[in-house]
């Protein structure tokens, strides 16, 4: 990464035509100084981050009808220095001379694009000389997916199943690729449902199809319910997904199969996407000791980094990573999360999506590649604080390699549907207060191996 590099930030609230993002050179961006740390975040101030996306909700509410809303300030999350130093110096380069690299993205007016966003990751590499272009590539990532409960019970029990993703349907299958973190098991068990406050989740078959129908091309299965039933229900369930069409990747037969990612070819890109858990409902919240050891995969990098230099040699153009870790219903994530994220970034990952805390958390820059500690919920029941507000993330690549990030505001719930309006300015106004105060990213040896002890958590739901 250079200090060349460039951030467009669309803010919340653009108007139909959206708004010409402003453009930020100057600053430095993940030389392992700092992701998006402006100060260190202590925990009692994760309140306080509540607090703040709570007021600016209010605030939104009480404009007279027919004004425009309010637009959150603009400017870049997640550069690493100081801003005002990455301004001051985007500024004298503006007026002194021409910033020595090619222009990958001009300053861009997103149709219609409210309530999100935009980040512009990295320089494109020049196309070599005989190397066939390729079309961009677009990628769809969303939150915790349990189709067990009272979605089982009320919609895809009596064949309402169609219901749940109606309103995002159209959405996900646009996308070349749809990625979920699917919480539930899939079982025959024909009518029998699990209890609304049941700790153990499993979905009617049916909802293998749905999944598939809804445009779901892969689906991440490694988290703390893989063995809610036990190794036979977890080979069934995978069995499930295989029989609708959805790929799958997290769990197996074996740690090998489990550690596989699925591979998925799309407008001449190669993009291998693993899933792995750091949180499991066992004692000490690790698969260490318990039998689900033999099918779940666990994140630890001594793994995770031949895995990755394996699917690059295989021809993968991008590697992502479905991370389920954290504590539950916070709102910033613990330590030990953090440095699991920045170390498989390091390992080779070109960006990472969390899942498990079934609430929104915040964005953070490693080496110039993005971590999303927490999408939240998509399609979840819960009553809690913010587990009925997730957020959609939008990872695309441009024919000459170019990455861009676009993350915007989820209505969650039984059928989830992309916000608007005053709730949508507030979750992102929540997001990126969350960002903005993430710690900032210690020095580590590039070899830093982790994934043996996390620190204890929260691992039921």
């Amino acid at each position: 990464m250079t200090s060349n590099q460039e951030i467009l930030l669309v803010a919340a609230g653009a108007g139909p035509q959206g708004e010409q993002g402003r453009r930020i050179e100057g600053g430095e961006i993940g030389r392992g100084q700092g992701g998006v740390g402006a100060r260190p975040l202590r925990w009692r101030e994760a309140a306080e981050l509540d607090q703040r996306a709570g007021q600016a909700g209010r605030e939104i509410r009480r404009r007279p009808p027919g004004r425009e809303e309010p637009r959150l300030p603009l400017g870049a999350v997640g550069r690493g220095k100081a801003t005002r130093e990455g301004e001051r110096r985007g500024r004298r380069r503006r007026r002194g001379r021409r910033v020595g690299h090619d222009r990958i993205l001009q300053a861009v007016r997103p149709p219609r694009l409210r309530h999100a966003i935009v980040l512009v990751l990295g320089l494109a590499p020049r196309m070599l000389a005989g190397q066939v272009p390729r079309a961009p590539l677009r990628i769809v990532v969303v939150g915790d997916i349990n189709l067990a409960r009272v979605v089982a019970r009320q919609y895809v029990l009596p064949g309402r199943g169609a219901e749940i993703f109606a309103a995002v349907r159209d959405s996900l299958r646009a996308a070349d690729i749809a990625l979920a973190n699917l919480e539930s098991l899939i079982l025959d068990r024909d009518t029998v449902t699990d209890t609304a406050l049941s700790p153990v989740f499993a979905a009617p078959r049916a909802a293998a199809a749905l999944l598939a129908d809804a445009g779901f091309a892969a689906v991440g299965t490694a988290n703390n319910h893989a063995w809610d039933f036990g190794h036979a229900a977890l080979l069934e369930s995978l069995r499930h997904l295989d029989s609708a069409g959805v790929a799958h990747t997290g769990t197996g037969a074996t740690v090998a199969d489990a550690l596989r990612p699925v591979v998925l070819r799309r407008r001449g890109w190669t993009v291998a996407v693993f899933a792995v858990t750091y949180i499991f409902n066992n004692p000490d919240l690790t698969v260490r000791g318990h039998p689900a050891a033999c099918c779940v995969a666990w994140a630890d990098t001594a793994l995770l980094r031949p895995a990755f230099a394996d699917a690059r040699r295989a021809g993968a153009d991008r590697v992502l990573v479905l991370l389920h870790a954290g504590l539950e219903y916070r709102a910033v994530p613990p330590p030990n999360v953090e440095r699991m994220a920045r170390a498989i970034v390091r390992a080779g990952a070109d960006a990472v999506f969390g899942s498990h805390p079934h609430v929104p958390q915040g964005l953070e820059w490693v080496d110039g590649k993005p971590i999303v500690y927490s999408l939240g919920n998509f399609v979840f029941a819960q009553r809690r604080a913010w587990t009925d507000r997730g957020l959609w993330a939008e990872y695309t690549v441009s024919p000459a390699g170019a990455a861009a990030l676009v993350v915007r505001p989820v209505d969650a719930g039984v059928r989830p549907r992309l916000a608007t309006g005053a709730d949508s300015a507030a979750v992102m106004a929540h997001f990126r207060a969350i960002s903005d105060s993430l710690t900032a990213l210690p020095r580590a040896r590039p070899r830093r191996t982790l994934g043996r002890h996390p620190t204890p958590g929260h691992g039921s739901e």
